[in-house]
């Protein structure tokens, strides 16, 4: 009975051990500031294969909070990369918002990673986002390794928060064009800016509701 339950326990090590060698994974360094606010935090992102799909997992972590969401998609690389592309505008407009957002390619830059250096790829970006009751702008820039794979970024939103961030962990190839579809990098940055949008979010709302002044109560006779 001890062989059994020995055996049983070595195979479920052995099953963990694979898992976390297939898994993939990238970890990026934030820091936000806006007005009267500022914040450091490490975004996670893990994809680990399963069965049948592959389990995508984004973890944003600060000093005080944690926020982690988990789905199941059909991709192995649902990562930050850059699409393979030149330049990219994309336009769309309803009876309810409009879209704008334009992505281009600016040049080369050094990168050092890892004890390594590569030459990697910087881009610009823009956007307008509008409906009857909001406008939102945005600008910034985005270095990539020769894969796609984004090395650090810089956003501004409405030229009032401000959001940067840094690789400093994964073991993702990085040398080699995945040549990532569009649709992936959609996908990908949908779930990453949802997550980074939730997290810095929370804080900047509860910080706003906590500087607002609570009226007197008084009676009147």
């Amino acid at each position: 009975m001890k062989f059994f339950v020995l055996t049983l326990l070595l195979m479920a090590s052995l099953v963990s051990v694979v898992a976390a060698l297939n898994t993939s994974y990238v970890s990026y360094s934030i820091n936000v500031s806006a007005r009267n606010y500022s914040s450091s935090l490490v975004f996670n992102e893990s994809v680990s294969p399963t069965s049948n799909t592959s389990l995508l997992s984004l973890v944003l972590l600060s000093s005080s909070w944690k926020l982690e969401y988990t789905t199941s998609v059909n991709s192995t690389q649902v990562f930050p990369y850059v699409p393979s592309i030149q330049n990219k505008s994309v336009s769309y407009t309803s009876a309810n918002y409009s879209l704008n957002f334009t992505l281009v390619k600016k040049g080369v830059t050094n990168i050092e990673f890892g004890g390594k250096a590569y030459k990697g790829t910087v881009y610009s970006f823009s956007g307008i986002f509008s409906s009857h009751e909001y406008k939102y702008s945005l600008s910034g820039n985005i270095s990539a390794f020769p894969s796609s794979l984004v090395y650090s970024f810089y956003l501004s939103l409405n030229q009032t928060i401000k959001l940067s961030g840094t690789l400093v962990s994964t073991n993702l190839p990085l040398d080699q064009d995945t040549q990532q579809p569009l649709t992936m990098v959609v996908v990908a940055g949908v779930g990453v800016a949802t997550t980074l949008a939730l997290g810095v979010g929370l804080p900047l709302r509860k910080r706003r509701a906590s500087t607002r002044k609570t009226p007197k109560s008084h009676w009147v006779d």
